[in-house]
């Protein structure tokens, strides 16, 4: 498949100078017409008068004729890859291999034009027919060859052809136009000389029109956004639409009457140039969707499940997906909140989900290979503008785009969301008139190694860390001494002094004095619940002392410590981190003896009576209490299970 810009146009000659080696023996065209788009097939009996022909020159379109939104080509049924030549009027080169002398070949060539059509009239009753206008300036296939016979068939979806043109009998014998049905055949034309030559004599062309009826809404999509995000940790690929979707068939004479709609609905005869519904293919493992508008939800739609064949890697997976003996897409119904009529407009968003395992791959050097589809293809549907923004997960690297088809533009950027630390890499794609043979698979390459995995969890508990200590430093205070005069701080001693001075003594919150103290500014004594009399009765006896004392009842003595240690410097750092870690040590035996005590006894005591256990509990602080009611916890299930196991012995 290919796509092409708009190339200038050089009406008086060619700057292709194009060998006679091949001889077209026979050229059959067939132009299938629609509402939006116009599909042309053609086919080429191509013979070689050379013993060495070279390449064949293959013109896409004419001098004044409009270039194909898009276009392949194909031998045997096989894709070919061409080159696009930049002269004017586009012209690609064909390599057909060794072709000998008098060797005949057959080229395929599939063309899509977009908006080739034009209604007419160009307003309309309600109720009635409506037509459109085709038009072309060649009633001839544009080629650099000339041409044995030739005959052009056009296809109305219609039976009902108003008019059409009349063409040229130069190189007609019989027939010039034959209509059968809905189809108009011209010629056969016989002898053609070329239609581009820069050297030889050539065919003028002539304009060509069709005046038919279509029973079908015309219908555009203005613009096209659509957002593809990864996540790797929910396994999903959510992709998101937002439309602007118009009605281009005859605008509406005089006003819409709701009467006249609903009458033609219960008779089933609804006018053909009013949409009431949409329907969308989607994957086949595609599931909650979602369809609103700038009103909100719309719940007029219906969705259709897709199936997949039955696997036992998706059995194991425990997977709901519904299965079928081949694969089926889903459809997604959607039924705008009013119909649109010629010339209305109705913009909404859709979106669903996919899992991940559906699109995303994995190669042997652990490289992701991401397959997105470009646009949802709707027959006979034309996109002006079209957005694609693959969102990757953050801490992916090493991205690379492989398209298709060519597109307008490529653009890498960063978008942030909540709780992203670097943000996410997202490419931007756009490309203008698309057709739904656009409708392919975009890849994307990148790396995400599995430390990048856990980049979220980190930055959630980081920051649920963080909040906790903000609110332990917002409402404990540290006695620091400045070791420099600094001006404009004088205000913390709640003075009259603008400045504070060297070894004055300030009682500061945590977050203020760890900041001052990481410039040097200030330098603080441990505080009283870490000091050297806390330590050596810890010595003595680690759990004869009431932690829950130092620091409160509801405090955290020791993740008050290590916050505290952050910002000493090593040596007292070393010192107040081997304290805690060997109170802890030395607490731990008492704490879980009290919470297996706690879970399998009553532990009920007499009024007015305590217990060493009991002591302990009241002296524990936060970290020692959260322990003590996992250790509750696990010990009555353990004491239930045992009981149960018991019982069904008995």
């Amino acid at each position: 498949m290919k796509s092409l810009a708009i190339i200038a146009l050089f009406p008086l000659a060619y700057a292709i100078n194009v060998p006679q080696t091949y001889i077209n023996t026979a050229i059959a065209r067939t132009i299938e017409l629609g509402g939006l788009t116009t599909q042309i097939n053609t086919q080429y009996n191509i013979k070689s008068t050379d013993s060495s022909p070279g390449e064949y020159y293959l013109a896409l379109a004419g001098e004044n004729d409009q270039i194909p939104a898009w276009w392949e080509i194909t031998l045997g049924g096989k894709k070919l890859d061409v080159k696009l030549l930049d002269e004017s009027p586009p012209t690609v080169l064909v390599d057909l291999g060794k072709t000998k002398k008098d060797e005949t070949i057959t080229l395929s060539l599939t063309q899509v034009l977009s908006h080739t059509s034009k209604p007419l009239p160009a307003e309309i009753e309600q109720r009635d027919p409506q037509y459109l206008i085709w038009k072309t300036n060649s009633t001839y296939v544009d080629s650099w060859y000339k041409t044995d016979v030739e005959r052009v068939k056009i296809r109305s979806p219609h039976p009902s052809i108003l008019s059409y043109s009349s063409i040229p009998e130069t190189y007609t014998r019989d027939n010039t136009i034959t209509k059968s049905g809905g189809t108009l055949t011209l010629g056969p034309f016989h002898s053609l000389p070329p239609t581009l030559s820069s050297s030889t004599k050539t065919v003028e062309q002539k304009p060509f029109s069709v005046h038919y009826e279509t029973k079908d809404p015309i219908i555009g999509i203005r613009t096209l956004k659509r957002s593809a995000e990864v996540s790797h940790w929910g396994s999903n690929l959510n992709i998101q639409d937002e439309l602007d979707l118009v009605n281009e068939g005859p605008k509406l004479k005089g006003h819409f009457s709701r009467l006249a709609h609903q009458q033609s609905k219960f008779h089933a005869s609804v006018p053909a140039q009013i949409l009431t519904e949409l329907t969308l293919k989607v994957p086949p493992t595609a599931h909650s969707p979602y369809y609103y508008d700038t009103i909100g939800n719309v719940s007029t739609s219906h969705f259709r499940q897709g199936s997949t064949p039955a696997s036992t890697a998706a059995e194991q997976k425990g997977k709901k997906y519904r299965t079928s003996p081949r694969l089926v897409e889903g459809n997604l119904e959607i039924k705008p909140r009013y119909p649109l009529l010629g010339g209305w407009n109705y913009s909404f968003t859709v979106g669903y989900d996919i899992p991940l395992e559906d699109v995303l791959k994995s190669d042997k050097e652990g490289k992701r290979i991401l397959a997105i589809p470009f646009l949802t293809g709707l027959k006979d549907v034309v996109v002006d503008q079209a957005e694609l923004v693959v969102i990757l997960p953050e801490g992916a690297s090493d991205v690379q785009v492989h398209t298709p088809f060519a597109v307008d533009s490529i653009e890498h950027s960063t978008h942030k969301t909540y709780l992203d630390t670097t943000g996410r890499y997202a490419i931007t794609l756009k490309k203008g008139q698309l057709t739904e043979n656009h409708a392919q698979n975009v890849y994307v390459t990148y790396h995400y190694p599995m430390s990048a995995q856990f980049q979220k969890p980190l930055t959630i508990a980081s920051l649920v860390g963080s909040l906790f200590l903000l609110g332990m430093g917002l409402r404990r205070k540290l006695s620091c001494s400045f070791t420099l005069d600094v001006e404009g701080l004088g205000y913390l001693e709640g003075g009259t002094d603008n400045n504070i001075h060297q070894h004055s003594k300030v009682e500061l919150p945590f977050w203020l004095a760890q900041t001052l103290s990481l410039n040097e500014f200030t330098t603080f004594p441990l505080p009283p619940p870490y000091s050297n009399r806390v330590k050596s009765a810890l010595n003595a006896s680690a759990q004869s002392v009431k932690l829950s004392n130092l620091v409160g009842n509801n405090g955290w003595w020791y993740r008050w410590g290590r916050r505290i240690a952050d910002v000493l410097d090593d040596e007292p750092q070393a010192d107040l981190l081997n304290m805690l870690l060997k109170a802890f040590t030395n607490r731990l035996p008492a704490l879980q003896d009290l919470s297996a005590h706690h879970a399998s006894a009553d532990h009920t005591l007499p009024e007015g009576s305590t217990s060493t256990g009991e002591l302990f509990r009241d002296g524990m602080e936060g970290d020692e209490r959260e322990l003590f009611a996992i250790g509750q916890e696990s010990g009555k299930m353990a004491k239930g299970w045992y009981d149960s196991a018991n019982s069904r012995k008995g």
